[in-house]
């Protein structure tokens, strides 16, 4: 019984005591009430209670604070002084382009060092360093024994050349003739018929070899018929009769003989001609191949075509006449008068400008250029000229890798006929990575970047500019290629851009 009535009394204490702090207990309640409420209300995002009229206005003030933090406004006196400037933004071809160094050279077939292809004596310069020469005009005088000794051998063999071609000639006549003679004696004309119709005729010694068995023949015919009728007499014996047939026969077949080997002989000596003048020739092809392989690639002026030049002058063979194998300048000149050069030594240059080579290299990571083609057109800026470009022809692209650059050389033609460009000069080359694309494109000042982001400035109004996020892709000196970002109309600031980067950045952190 006593726990039973004790357990009442320990219950009644806590509420005696919350009745003791109930005035600080409604206070502290009013204050929380209050701040959840005021919480609520302010909180982004979070809509109102029932009864609200606008429940989505805290997100409109929300947008609206992004675009406030993106945009910068400048005032009219301030605009004034930053002198910013808009342009639209286009599209326009694109192309990836890789720079390299190149170097501007003579054209290998433009160019020629001409040098002695004998041991040799200058005897006059005519030409002078600078000089623009034509083809054809004389360089320079030298004069060889070798050549001279060259020469003579040519000249003796153009001697038997033309004996030779008389003999053959010969040789073809007295066949010609020989045939015709044996044709007509097949007729049995009389001796003296035959030696007038020959006579003007070349037949060499077969004349009388053939015409004396001829004779021979006719006079033993002659006794044979006449031994008939003496023989019916009585007045020839028989002996002398067979004597004279017998004589008739030897005739005969002497005469048979020599028709053989008269057109033996003749066709031999034709032959023989034939061959001797075929050798003939094959030694004055020797001996010019001789001269022509001491004289190398020089060019030297014929002297028994010069109908001006003295016959003193023209029997010297030594003497070399050098002239221009192509039009061009004299690019230097290295001897002068009375000078002994040997084989090889250089005399002077002449070389063509008008056109010039570029040659550059096509390192590995830019392969996508060595599928230029012969023709192709690339670009070429010469630091010493500016920023003027020009555009080179592609010559051709090697294809062997060097083993030291690991690239392939190019080589490309460039004309100059104005002589601006010099050989020597240094150049910077455009070689194409890709094809000709179109895209969205802005000038370089245009573009800002801060913590690693690209981004342009849209002018949004009076004085308004807003910040868009741009993704680049082909940046060039001229233009910048936007991918993403821009769609191409827009009017963007070009100018005064690190002021509103600026100002954005100082207003951001406000």
């Amino acid at each position: 019984m006593t726990q039973l009535s004790s357990f009442p009394k320990r219950a009644a204490a806590p509420a005696a005591l919350l009745r003791g702090y109930w005035p600080l207990l409604a206070v502290a309640g009013l204050v929380v009430a209050s701040a959840a409420a005021w919480f609520a209300a302010g909180m982004p995002g979070k809509t109102r209670l029932a009864g609200d009229e606008h429940p989505i206005a805290a997100t409109q003030s929300t947008d609206g604070d992004a675009a406030a933090r993106t945009t910068v406004t400048l005032s009219p006196a301030r605009a004034a002084e930053a002198a910013i400037q808009t342009a639209t933004v286009g599209r326009q071809s694109i192309r990836s382009d890789a720079t390299v160094p190149g170097r501007l050279t003579h054209d290998a077939a433009r160019r020629l060092a001409i040098t002695a292809p004998v041991d040799c004596v200058v005897q006059e310069v005519l030409v002078r360093p600078g000089q623009q020469v034509s083809q054809g005009d004389r360089l320079v005088i030298v004069a060889s024994p070798e050549v001279g000794l060259a020469r003579d051998q040519v000249a003796r063999a153009m001697d038997d050349l033309r004996l030779g071609q008389r003999e053959s000639e010969n040789a073809d006549e007295i066949l010609t003739n020989v045939k015709s003679l044996l044709a007509q004696l097949e007729q049995s004309p009389a001796p003296a018929a035959v030696l007038k119709q020959f006579s003007a005729k070349r037949l060499g010694i077969h004349r009388e070899h053939v015409l004396a068995a001829y004779s021979k023949m006719l006079l033993a015919k002659a006794a044979v018929d006449d031994t008939g009728a003496l023989a019916t007499s009585g007045a020839l014996s028989r002996r002398v009769i067979q004597q004279r047939q017998s004589d008739y026969e030897v005739a005969a077949a002497g005469f048979e003989s020599q028709r053989e080997t008269t057109l033996f002989e003749s066709q031999q000596a034709r032959d023989k001609a034939a061959a001797a003048l075929g050798q003939k020739d094959r030694l004055l092809r020797v001996a010019q191949g001789r001269l022509k392989r001491l004289l190398g690639s020089l060019t030297v002026e014929e002297k028994q075509e010069k109908q001006e030049q003295t016959p003193s002058q023209s029997d010297d063979l030594s003497q070399l006449v050098v002239v221009a194998a192509q039009a061009g300048r004299i690019e230097d000149r290295v001897v002068v008068a009375q000078q002994r050069l040997t084989a090889g030594d250089e005399i002077l240059t002449l070389a063509d400008p008008s056109m010039l080579w570029i040659s550059a290299s096509i390192h590995e990571h830019q392969w996508q250029a060595a599928s230029l083609g012969s023709g192709d057109a690339i670009s070429v800026r010469f630091p010493a000229l500016g920023e003027q470009t020009f555009t080179a022809r592609v010559r051709f692209v090697g294809s062997q890798v060097s083993e030291e650059t690991r690239s392939l050389p190019l080589i490309a033609e460039i004309e100059n006929a104005d002589g601006r460009l010099k050989p020597g000069m240094f150049a910077w080359v455009s070689l194409p990575l890709e094809q000709s694309r179109e895209g969205i494109v802005v000038p370089p000042n245009a573009v800002m970047r801060h913590e690693g982001q690209a981004f342009v400035f849209v002018a949004a109004g009076e004085g308004k500019f807003r910040r868009v996020d741009v993704q680049l892709a082909c940046e060039l000196p001229e233009f910048i290629e936007v991918v993403s970002g821009l769609s191409g109309g827009e009017q963007i600031a070009v100018s005064g851009t690190f002021l509103l980067k600026s100002e954005l950045l100082l207003e951001h952190e406000e």
